[in-house]
């Protein structure tokens, strides 16, 4: 006589239920712990240091607003959506220094998206407490809390990623769900060409849990019932939807006549082939614990459909643990160079994942313990309480170097028309165009190291008669050698200018490879004279080249020729208010 398969009952799930009402105090303390993270932001959006991609993302926005092209009118490494949105909020705002702090708050509001959408996928893939911890333990993560208060592309990138998932991990999915799925996931690549790496982890993850449904099926005492999984998705609705969005950019821009450049910067550039270029896969990659997340996953994955009687969520459970695990697998082992932001597509989802274990653990707690039902609760304490004060810990309530960047942007804004190229590594002045074709980040600088791009600067300071220079630590060796015999740093900015000496007979010879408008100062002011041996005058065309200077009164000290515009705006190496800066510009450099 033939047997029927054991099946195995579920634990019961009392304390955190799907759709079991949250209580008075529950509901009271999420909403405490809420306006505690508002508060928190609130403080980073002033005090966290800002990033150099800050001012590089926000400039290129500038140009969007000034109706330039990105890629054939100016270098950008990324793709365009996340600029173009930003465009109009950009215009209205106007020309401010601190135009990082007004970009910061709409990340805060960005990030509560990813917090809300770590919710939801919670909440309908195991239950709502399972959601609202979730997103607790996502908000309050520091990795996750410094990098998504920046403004930079990734913060709407991930928006879109979670987008996506809660799509993808409805209870039913219709037409509908999977065209707005792909729609998202379309609009993921059209913010950022990384999105290759998140098409892979959702074919890892479909594949992985398909072969582990199959395998299930075969063991007699799994559950009954048919297991759908997220994994069904990609039909022609999804594919439809992923192709509207990237097919309209990339048409205008052909339009334009940026293809080729766009092609360029978006993929060329990024793919480092230089010989110093560490490989994807390194030993370091292979003790990184996060790596072999995937494994867990799977033995997780492989328990929820030998045991789980709910049918209609293992599926969904299983597919969004094989996410969580593949990212950081397929993110190490893939990926030349691996920064902060990279992880922020993968925190909501291993928060999901905690906070399933977390509550996993306590009802294994109160099964063993009857008689003290508090533990879970005290568990999850513990574990916010250690995030929270990890977070605070890191945390910045002041900081000069804020200011600096601030006082920095508005002494370009008053040295430089709009149009006037700064001599700037990623944009920190925001408003005015780069001498530089380039963006001096990581991979432009493996490059010029490897000699896979040229370093013209010198010739472009000369060729655009470059005036200002910023930010000078991103470039090479001899780039700052030039600009320390051509420049002077006044203020927290280096100006075209250089300090001069007379000779015995009371004649200046210099040197200007700069060419432009200059004067010549000292303590007392402007001086006069002549410039080899032309008519008097206070102020001078100077070319590129061999010059001597015969003032016309004796010098009260030190004496620099110092190009007309700043002299103008007031930028003088005697200027006092300039010089209480002194300390600022120490402290940060």
């Amino acid at each position: 006589m033939k047997t029927l398969p054991t099946v195995r009952p579920e634990a019961p799930e009392a304390p955190d239920a799907a759709g079991a009402p949250l209580r008075p105090w529950e509901l009271v303390g999420t909403i405490v712990l809420f306006l505690c993270w508002f508060w928190l932001r609130r403080g980073s959006v002033y005090n966290h240091p800002w990033d150099s991609d800050e001012t590089q993302h926000l400039h290129v926005v500038w140009g969007w607003t000034q109706g330039l092209i990105p890629y054939r009118d100016f270098f950008d490494n990324h793709t365009p959506l996340f600029h173009i949105l930003f465009a109009p909020i950009f215009s209205i705002l106007g020309e401010r220094p601190d135009v990082v702090e007004l970009g910061r708050w709409c990340m805060v509001a960005l990030d509560a998206l990813v917090v809300w959408c770590t919710y939801r996928i919670g909440a309908q893939v195991f239950s709502r407490r399972t959601g609202i911890v979730a997103a607790l333990l996502c908000a309050f993560y520091p990795n996750e809390y410094f990098k998504s208060g920046e403004f930079r592309t990734d913060v709407l990138w991930t928006v879109l990623w979670m987008a996506t998932l809660v799509l993808l991990t409805k209870p039913r999915l219709t037409r509908g769900h999977r065209f707005l799925a792909g729609l998202t996931f379309g609009a993921t690549f059209a913010t950022s060409q990384k999105t290759v790496l998140l098409a892979l982890v959702l074919l890892v993850a479909s594949v992985l849990t398909c072969l582990l449904i199959r395998a299930s099926r075969r063991r007699p005492a799994t559950p009954p019932g048919t297991v759908p999984s997220p994994a069904e998705a990609f039909t022609l609705s999804f594919w439809l939807g992923l192709m509207l969005i990237p097919g309209v950019l990339l048409a205008s821009f052909y339009l334009e006549g940026a293809w080729s450049q766009m092609v360029y910067c978006v993929i060329r550039h990024n793919l480092v082939t230089a010989p110093g270029a560490e490989p994807p896969l390194s030993w370091s990659d292979l003790r990184n614990l996060r790596f072999w997340l995937i494994i867990p996953a799977a033995v997780a994955g492989w328990m929820i459909l030998n045991r789980s009687t709910k049918r209609d969520r293992a599926g969904r459970q299983v597919w969004l643990l094989a996410v969580g695990g593949s990212y950081c697998t397929l993110l190490l082992g893939l990926w030349t160079v691996v920064s902060a932001q990279d992880y922020l597509p993968y925190y909501p989802v291993a928060s999901t994942g905690a906070a399933a274990g977390l509550f996993w653990l306590g009802r294994r707690i109160v099964r063993r313990l009857p008689q003290h039902p508090w533990v879970p609760l005290l568990l999850l304490a513990i574990v916010l309480g250690i995030e929270i004060g990890w977070l605070v810990k890191n945390m910045h309530f002041s900081d000069h170097r804020n200011r600096f960047r601030v006082e920095q942007i508005r002494e370009v804004l008053a040295l430089t028309r709009p149009d006037e190229p700064v001599l700037d590594a990623k944009g920190g002045s925001v408003y005015r165009p780069r001498a530089i074709p380039y963006v001096m980040e990581t991979l432009t600088r493996l490059r010029m190291r490897e000699g896979l791009l040229e370093n013209d600067v010198t010739g472009r300071l000369i060729a655009h008669r470059t005036t200002v220079a910023i930010n000078l630590s991103w470039f090479p060796r001899a780039t700052q050698n030039f600009v320390d015999r051509n420049y002077l740093y006044v203020g927290l900015v280096h100006v075209a200018g250089k300090q001069i000496q007379p000779d015995a007979n009371g004649t200046i010879r210099f040197t200007v490879e700069i060419p432009n408008r200059y004067v010549f100062v000292d303590p007392s002011g402007l001086v006069s004279g002549r410039l080899d041996g032309g008519r008097a005058n206070d102020r001078f065309e100077v070319e590129a080249g061999d010059h001597s200077f015969q003032p016309g009164r004796p010098l009260t000290g030190p004496c620099y020729i110092l190009v007309e515009s700043a002299f103008n705006a007031g930028f003088m190496p005697f200027n006092k208010e300039l010089q209480a800066l002194e300390p600022l510009r120490k402290a940060v450099n």
